[in-house]
């Protein structure tokens, strides 16, 4: 399988994830999602999931992954800066995205180029 097929099956099985998943559990990660960014502290789906110990940890990747693309005023709402290992079993200790809201990232790189 190629990466370009597997990107697709991926992003195929989180959108079941998300279809089939109860809206207002939905609504829930994201407001966890956007408090975490909001936050000015660094996060991931680990976060989120430890927050919601009783939802599917699928649905909070998935929802994580929406939120990766989502862009304000022309930048990205959140910045991967690095990984971690998952939480979650069935990923088999898979690497993870660690993220900074926009506007903490921002701050942070000020400050590097300032000092």
């Amino acid at each position: 399988m190629s990466a370009a097929e597997g990107a697709t099956l991926r992003d195929q099985g989180m959108e079941l994830a998300t279809c089939a998943a109860d809206s207002r559990v939905v609504a829930i990660i994201d407001q966890k999602i956007q408090d975490a960014i909001d936050s000015g502290r660094k996060f991931s789906a680990n976060t989120i999931r430890h927050q919601l110990p009783t939802s599917d940890g699928h649905l909070v990747g998935a929802r994580m992954n929406s939120f990766a693309f989502r862009r304000v005023d022309g930048h990205p709402v959140m910045k991967r800066i690095g990984t971690e290992p998952s939480t979650l079993a069935s990923t088999h200790h898979a690497e993870v995205k660690v993220w900074l809201g926009w506007d903490a990232f921002q701050t942070l790189n000020n400050l590097r180029t300032t000092v």
